[in-house]
């Protein structure tokens, strides 16, 4: 219960649903290069929220190089709740 609440917390964030949202909908991993370029904010506080998300287990990175790679970890956002991306 209690990694599940921290897994909440984290998601109370927009912009972190927002993040989650955009990796869903990539049906591929996303470089933060890329992530950048959907978003509003610059690239030191996207990957700020990425760790978050990373650490909750929300999202996966797979390192290549100098480049991380960032997808949803839809396993755990099931136990979280219902996940749904059906905005576009």
């Amino acid at each position: 219960m209690d990694r599940v609440a921290r897994q909440l917390k984290a998601l109370v964030d927009p912009f972190r649903l927002h993040l989650l949202q955009i990796l869903a909908q990539a049906n591929e991993t996303l470089c933060v290069s890329e992530i950048v370029q959907r978003c509003t904010l610059a690239q030191p506080a996207i990957s700020c929220h990425l760790c978050i998300l990373r650490d909750m287990g929300l999202v996966g990175v797979t390192k290549q190089g100098a480049y991380a790679y960032y997808s949803v970890k839809a396993e755990t956002l099931a136990e979280v709740g219902p996940w749904q991306t059906r905005h576009r």
